[in-house]
């Protein structure tokens, strides 16, 4: 009696496509990133916010670390420095602070103090405060555009998305990237110039590094 036939081949099993954004004529050598899990929350914001020809463009990609007490502002600070040559603790930030008499147990609610330390730890790459974005609210993309890193204090939501608390959500944020588009509903322009001004008014400075 003859041996039955093989059984069928399975297919192949799918592999995950990763996607790197990099274009070296016009994003500075470290420009590129590659969109594992995030690029599930980016599709979503872009859908949200009705962005019909958006381009998610990456400057730079850093890891994240975990913020133990109130220290989110010396977090978004270490790990902009990560970028850089002499990449700094969050514990060397919080010690310098407390020796300057910035914080106590962390937070740092000045621009000009946080300023100061990207200036002490961060040498070779000079930072600018970005002023009067109310009236200028295009100086903070022209510097994402750029190349820059931003380091931005806003209100905190339940969701971390930016709103107005006057302060008492006080939270840092640290730009890597930004997402354009050249078609925006005028819904959907309108809410983003809207809460583009009252961030504005709310928190007229922040500072970046470049």
């Amino acid at each position: 009696m003859p041996a039955p036939p093989p059984p069928p081949s399975l297919p192949e099993a799918p592999t995950c496509e990763k996607t790197e954004v990099n274009d070296g004529d016009t994003l500075p050598p470290w420009a590129k990133i590659t969109l594992t899990s995030a690029e599930a929350e980016i599709e979503k914001l872009i859908a949200r916010n009705e962005l019909k020809d958006a381009e998610v463009t990456y400057f730079c990609q850093v890891e994240p670390i975990l913020q133990d007490g109130p220290q989110c502002g010396l977090v978004a600070l270490a790990m902009a420095s990560q970028e850089y040559t002499k990449p700094v603790s969050v514990s060397q930030l919080l010690a310098e602070a407390r020796v300057r008499g910035f914080t106590q147990h962390g937070e740092v609610y000045s621009v000009d103090f946080m300023g100061t330390l990207a200036a002490e730890y961060l040498p070779d790459h000079r930072p600018d405060i970005l002023v009067d974005l109310q009236t200028c609210p295009d100086s903070l993309t022209h510097a994402l555009a750029h190349g820059a890193m931003v380091l931005i204090p806003y209100d905190s939501d339940f969701n971390h998305a930016p709103c107005l608390k006057r302060g008492h959500k006080a939270h840092w944020a640290l730009l890597v990237g930004l997402i354009s588009s050249r078609y925006v509903s005028v819904q959907s322009d309108a809410n983003h110039r809207r809460l583009l001004k009252k961030l504005a008014r709310h928190f007229p400075q922040s500072p970046w590094c470049r």
